[in-house]
Parts: structure tokens; sequence; C-alpha cells
């Protein structure tokens, strides 16, 4: 039981360098000290980049979870507790559209030179 955080980007992604973006941790990730020691465990979805990754203690959330009773068959006889998910913080932020708009045909050129 878990509840995932979206984000709402617009303006045809002009912010996406500085909002970032979500992902599954991968393995390698896993094993280093800055992931293992806050707790992540294969399949969570973290910040990867921009202030999805750098607020992502805060914007995350915990996962929920049922302690249950279950026959040999593996029906649910009895649950024994259960947990609910709670939503992550909300943060509120400014960005001046005028200042990043050169900024993302900075980003756009970097990509094109890259391919």
């Amino acid at each position: 039981m878990n509840k995932r955080r979206s984000v709402v980007i617009r303006k045809n992604g002009l912010l996406c360098h500085a909002l970032g973006y979500v992902g599954e941790i991968s393995p390698e990730q896993l094993k280093q000290p800055e992931y293992r020691d806050k707790g992540y465990k294969p399949g969570d979805i973290i910040g990867q980049e921009g202030l999805e990754s750098v607020y992502d203690e805060y914007l995350r959330g915990r996962d929920g979870y049922r302690k249950v009773i279950v026959d040999s068959r593996g029906h649910i006889q009895n649950e024994v507790e259960r947990v609910e998910p709670q939503s992550g913080q909300d943060i509120v932020i400014t960005i001046d559209l005028d200042l990043q708009k050169p900024r993302k045909n900075s980003c756009e050129s970097h990509r094109k030179a890259a391919e």
C-alpha cells in the first residue's frame, strides 16, 4: 500500500530541468550508502533529478501496510494491523519564467549537440 506523488508540468516542459523527475530506484542506487541508509527498497519511486531529488525525503510520504493472518490457501482470515499510507509534504516554489526560457533553450542546444 503506497501513495505515489504526482507532478504537473506545464509550459511544454519549460521547467523540467528545475523540477526534475521521479523514477524507480535502481539496483546501483540501492548499493550506495546515501540511499541504503534512508531505508529505500527495490521498487521505490524516488526523485531522480532537480527539486524532486533535492526534496525527496519531504515529498515522498510513507508507505502503508497490513498484517494479516491467512489460512493454508492464502485466504485472509483476520487483519491484525493496518497502517494507512501518508502523503508527503507539499512544497511551494516561485520560478521566474523569463529567466527559465534561456535555460531551456540552452538545454535543448546541448541535447541536440549530444545526439
